[in-house]
């Protein structure tokens, strides 16, 4: 399961194996302050036990992050996802409109990169909202930056949503 209270007793032994801060962690890479995981390119059609996630996960997410942080709109705000076709391609702005209406930030970036620059882009949050699926759960758990997760609880449309210092878990 990808849950981080199964990990913790392990984590400084992982990052030192895999010395994240050297070799995955550059000292140049900017903090982000929210990523934003859109899980598309095996969903629609490809997956039948995985949906997109519908736009009210993303809107309780947001609001979460604003009653907890204050206001989003001048925040480094960047969604990852990898569209495959047209059809994919719409709903990644669709969502990038949505959430941008959402924190009121005109200034939010899409980013349809590398596995590796994606990753980068999760570790090096200080917020994350990940999708669906355990492509986030790594980076994150490795991560020196992030501090605040929201992630889907399976089978629901609420956010699950714990601080990752392995100790408290909460639910908001």
């Amino acid at each position: 399961p990808m849950d981080f209270k199964y990990f913790c007793n392990y984590r400084n032994l992982l990052r030192s194996f895999l010395k994240c801060d050297d070799i995955i962690m550059p000292k140049s890479k900017e903090t982000l302050d929210i990523v934003i995981h859109i899980r598309l390119d095996d969903i629609l059609g490809y997956h039948q036990d995985y949906s997109l996630m519908p736009f009210s996960f993303y809107k309780h997410a947001i609001s979460n992050i604003k009653k907890h942080h204050g206001p989003l709109n001048d925040k480094k705000i960047v969604i990852i996802g990898r569209p495959i076709d047209d059809f994919q391609n719409k709903i990644f702005r669709d969502i990038h409109e949505y959430i941008s209406k959402q924190t009121k930030n005109d200034n939010m970036k899409l980013q349809s990169g590398s596995i590796t620059e994606d990753i980068l882009a999760i570790m090096h949050s200080k917020i994350l909202i990940a999708s669906i699926g355990s492509f986030w759960f790594w980076p994150s758990f490795l991560s020196f930056t992030n501090d605040e997760i929201h992630v889907p609880i399976f089978g629901q449309n609420k956010v699950y949503h714990y601080r990752q210092i392995c100790i408290s878990y909460s639910f908001i």
